[in-house]
């Protein structure tokens, strides 16, 4: 075990190696001090009458380093009361039941399994789990939370579920990357959200095939979503926001704010996203600029639209709706594309629009105003 300290003269920290031969000994050593236990051998701990084997004390900043070596525990618990935890490994396993409950675990590599009880990791209301990487096998569930849990990497097992959330409690569940797998393909479910919002913004989960490859994309609402596809899911980053209907993001399902029943369109200039009650307002802020202009609903033009900067790139998506150029007086008015370029993208129609002193879409295409 190395503990570390820091020398009150100099400020610096200093290391101090000691060496145990009971691994309860080298925890009961650490707790309250920084330090890092690595194993130098299997290790396996017997059943004491089901006593846990607790790591409490709030000033521990432990990391233990399970390396190549298998560290077993039978039919007790290796809880995690309270203090900051780090775990890490290589190719050995670490075989059992771990309990997280006002402490702070921070699993960055390793194999975890628990071969005896219903999960392999609780977390309670007032713990906290990261998973940046690993493999998590659990007999039904790899991680059951009620608390806090933040999921950056890793793979997740269980025969029934990989992943649940407690419905009943206020879990905080963070998802930007893993690969959540079942065993039991009738009726398995990947992800049990409970009702919580899992993915972080940009992250989408898929569905794999027989060969891990990424097949259909799962939506992950505004509310979350259970992942209850039959199948193993990955969860990975999409590329962009692409805004549809009703402002929800076709790739994350993520909204956008100030989008209301109101909204028209939306605007998309690199990261910056508005929503517009007026077609002719959204126009006028794509102008000039490279730009993405999504038609939320149906929508009567009341007055012409003109763009005649040069640098203007602007990409239309009509998303089923119809863009009319007939005003309430009659009158029909022209979207003049005098400058840059105006592309039309996705389902939908344009009625009684003229373009550049009109000229018909068709005949634009010809000439290449607009393509």
């Amino acid at each position: 075990m190395t503990t570390y300290t820091t020398n009150e003269e100099t400020g610096e920290e200093e290391s101090i190696q000691k060496y145990y031969d009971d691994f309860e000994d080298a925890v009961s050593a650490a707790l309250g001090t920084k330090s890092t236990i690595t194993l130098q051998s299997d290790v396996q701990i017997e059943s004491k009458n089901g006593n846990a084997i607790c790591l409490d004390d709030e000033n521990s900043l432990i990391t233990i380093d399970f390396g190549k070596y298998n560290f077993t525990v039978d039919y007790t618990e290796l809880s995690f009361e309270e203090g900051q935890y780090v775990l890490k490994g290589t190719s050995g396993t670490v075989d059992a039941a771990m309990e997280i409950y006002e402490a702070d675990v921070t699993i960055d590599s390793g194999n975890y399994q628990c071969n005896w009880a219903y999960q392999a990791i609780t977390v309670g209301e007032d713990g906290s789990l990261t998973v940046n990487g690993g493999k998590i096998t659990g007999n039904h569930l790899a991680i059951y939370s009620m608390g806090r849990t933040i999921i950056t990497g890793g793979e997740f097992h269980g025969e029934s579920c990989a992943l649940e959330i407690s419905p009943f409690n206020h879990s905080e569940i963070y998802i930007s990357g893993g690969m959540f797998k079942t065993d039991k393909k009738d009726g398995a479910v990947s992800i049990d959200a409970g009702g919580r919002t899992i993915f972080e913004t940009g992250y989408v989960a898929y569905l794999l095939d027989d060969n891990g490859n990424k097949t259909d994309k799962i939506m992950s609402g505004e509310y979350g979503t259970d992942i209850t596809e039959n199948g193993d899911i990955i969860v990975d980053r999409h590329e962009k926001h692409t805004y549809g209907i009703w402002g929800a993001c076709e790739n994350c399902g993520q909204y956008i704010e100030g989008v209301t029943e109101d909204t028209v369109a939306i605007v998309t200039i690199g990261d910056e996203i508005t929503a517009w009650d007026s077609l002719n307002e959204a126009f006028n802020k794509a102008e000039g600029k490279k730009a993405t202009i999504a038609i939320m609903e149906d929508v009567n033009l009341e007055s012409p639209i003109n763009i005649d900067n040069s640098n203007t790139d602007i990409t239309v998506l009509l998303n089923e709706c119809t863009i009319d150029g007939e005003a309430e007086d009659g009158t029909i008015n022209y979207i003049n594309v005098n400058a840059g370029k105006m592309a039309i993208s996705d389902v939908g129609m344009f009625n009684n629009v003229a373009y550049n002193n009109g000229q018909t879409l068709a005949e634009q295409l010809e000439i290449g105003y607009v393509y």
